[in-house]
């Protein structure tokens, strides 16, 4: 199953079992756009569980609320886990508070190479 969808910031797409989120440059994840991002993905995998890879490195910004929806009920509908993808000091901050401080309740790894990402999200395949 091969899906892309680009919503403005992020283009999300379906391949090889797995659900993957990529965030564009400079983008700022508020709530509005979080839960069109989660309705789109809950369209797109027709209430299957996937395994996500999150690509955030090119997220500025994140606040709390929106945090506390990407980890609700809601949120991880349909999320088996969650390989996040980091890089700058920018997005290992971010990726390290959504992981500590609002402790999803789904597997959840931090990763500076997709490869190694892809090769851990895929356990729960």
């Amino acid at each position: 199953m091969n899906m892309d969808e680009d919503i403005d910031g992020a283009e999300i797409w379906i391949e090889d079992g797995i659900f993957n989120v990529t965030f564009k440059k400079d983008t700022v994840l508020s709530f509005e756009y979080a839960k069109r991002l989660v309705h789109q993905r809950l369209k797109m995998s027709n209430n299957i569980d996937f395994p996500l890879y999150i690509d955030i490195r090119g997220i500025l910004s994140v606040d709390g609320k929106t945090r506390k929806y990407l980890r609700s009920g809601e949120g991880t509908q349909n999320a088996m886990a969650a390989a996040i993808h980091v890089a700058s000091p920018i997005s290992k901050f971010l990726g390290n508070l959504f992981i500590t401080v609002d402790k999803p309740d789904k597997h959840t790894k931090l990763f500076t190479n997709r490869d190694k990402a892809i090769k851990w999200i895929r356990k729960f395949h």
